[in-house]
């Protein structure tokens, strides 16, 4: 009787704390990645303004005035009908005409105004029957995400 009570218990035992570590795991990871997302946010809402000479007066609070600087991004101007009337692909090297065409035809197939299309966040701006989509590279931070939520899953099982 006390055996099969004390397997009962360490059965028990075992199952919380291996709820409580995938809880644990989850959150963090779910966190990091909406980390992510916020600071990717953050800075399409700098690149929203179509004169980058204002974008100083909108740095959010603790955001380093370096970030227009250091940041890969491009911009699309797109008409109403779905065609690309102007690209400015500026500060970014890696994209070519098709990946652009790519992208533009993801970002504008999904309905939300933010999202993801592969390693860019974009961000959707309608004014004057024109959509203007801002693309920023997230590869690095996406990167690093992927290798946390790795390290963190593998630690998980070995505890």
């Amino acid at each position: 009787m006390i055996k099969k009570l004390k397997k009962k218990f360490i059965l028990l035992a075992t199952s919380s704390l291996l709820l409580l570590m995938t809880v644990l795991l989850c959150a963090i990871n779910i966190i990091n990645f909406s980390a992510v997302k916020q600071n990717a946010d953050s800075i399409l809402s700098l690149f929203s303004y179509s004169e980058m000479s204002f974008i100083f007066d909108f740095l959010p609070q603790g955001m380093s005035p370096e970030i227009p600087y250091e940041a890969r991004y491009f911009t699309v101007l797109v008409s109403d009908k779905g065609a690309i009337i102007k690209a400015d692909l500026e500060k970014v090297v890696s994209v070519s005409s098709e990946d652009l065409i790519r992208y533009v035809s993801k970002a504008l197939a999904k309905k939300a105004e933010r999202g993801f299309t592969e390693d860019y966040r974009f961000a959707k701006f309608e004014s004057l029957g024109y959509t203007r989509i801002v693309f920023l590279d997230c590869g690095r931070q996406l990167d690093s995400f992927y290798r946390f939520m790795t390290i963190s899953v593998l630690i998980g099982f070995g505890g």
